[in-house]
């Protein structure tokens, strides 16, 4: 601990001195002395694994999670910001640029209806979208709910099971399950790990439903078919019974899974380019035909 301790870390450093001296074992206190995201995995982790596997899958699941989580946002920043300005500089022209333009047309006699009505239909649009934006956000604060957010899950997965957001929390249970074996722990063992995840409910719903199959005596390949995962996972698990590498078989199914979620993705970044792209295009023409009618007035003289 001597090479490792310095200026920054010096205070946590005598804190589990202190512990140690006084007889608590790592697992019970390191959750206190680690950063914010580390601190839920330990604290769950511990009450199941010991002090060496708890920290060795607690950095291998936050690694991941963290990869992940940026290869995503690095793909979702540029478009959302585009559309985010757009629609800001749309806000823009319709309340403070485009009454100017009216009144300047109104004073070379001008029929402003027709301006009128597409100012009134612009403002519907953008007052549409500003109201759809809260309500996600109020409902983001719902879902810290723990009940809310296995309800809409379980929602979502009957009803739209092949959708996006099913098919990446599957890969992410994929993820830790794997992760799990990696550690040499038994399929049991993984479960009660994956149902220690307090901070991720949706990952205890999916443990926990498995666990219940099990207890009824199907055998673990029926588990997973009421385990409110992607269908898709169901044959890839399936497969890997037989498979001489469990392991490998379920990095095929992650492979394929980020490589499916990447396409969508992509998919859904071009259109909101695309769409960015038109509302600017559509403004810009919209100004010039403005502009140029009192021109064609005045040739007209």
């Amino acid at each position: 601990m001597l090479l490792l301790e310095d200026a920054s870390n010096s205070s946590s450093f005598q804190f589990i001195q202190k512990k140690l001296q006084s007889g608590y074992l790592p697992v019970s206190f390191f959750d206190e002395v680690v950063s914010k995201e580390y601190k839920p995995l330990i604290y769950s982790f511990g009450k199941i694994l010991s002090f060496q596997d708890c920290l060795s899958l607690s950095i291998d699941v936050q690694t991941s999670k963290n990869k992940l989580k940026k290869q995503i946002d690095k793909k979702l920043m540029y478009p959302l910001l585009l559309f985010f300005l757009t629609l800001v500089g749309m806000m823009i022209f319709n309340e403070l640029c485009f009454p100017t333009l009216l009144r300047m047309m109104e004073t070379f006699d001008l029929n402003t209806t027709s301006y009128n009505t597409l100012r009134s239909n612009i403002k519907f649009f953008y007052t549409t979208l500003c109201i759809l934006f809260l309500s996600f956000l109020i409902y983001l604060q719902l879902l810290k709910d723990k009940t809310i957010q296995q309800k809409s899950y379980t929602f979502l997965q009957t009803h739209f099971p092949n959708c996006i957001l099913v098919k990446y929390v599957s890969m992410v249970y994929v993820q830790y399950f794997s992760l799990c074996l990696n550690q040499n722990l038994s399929t049991k063992q993984t479960i009660e790990v994956l149902k220690s995840l307090d901070k991720q409910p949706i990952m205890q719903l999916i443990a926990s439903t498995m666990e219940k199959a099990l207890q009824k005596g199907v055998n673990f390949q029926e588990s997973l078919t009421s385990a409110y995962l992607d269908p898709t996972l169901m044959k890839f698990f399936k497969i890997a019974m037989y498979a001489t590498d469990v392991n490998e078989m379920l990095t095929s199914y992650m492979q394929t899974t980020k490589e499916f979620l990447y396409l969508k993705i992509n998919r859904i970044t071009k259109t909101m380019q695309l769409v960015c792209y038109g509302m600017i295009g559509a403004m810009i023409i919209l100004i010039y035909q403005v502009l140029m009618m009192p021109m064609q007035v005045i040739n007209q003289i």
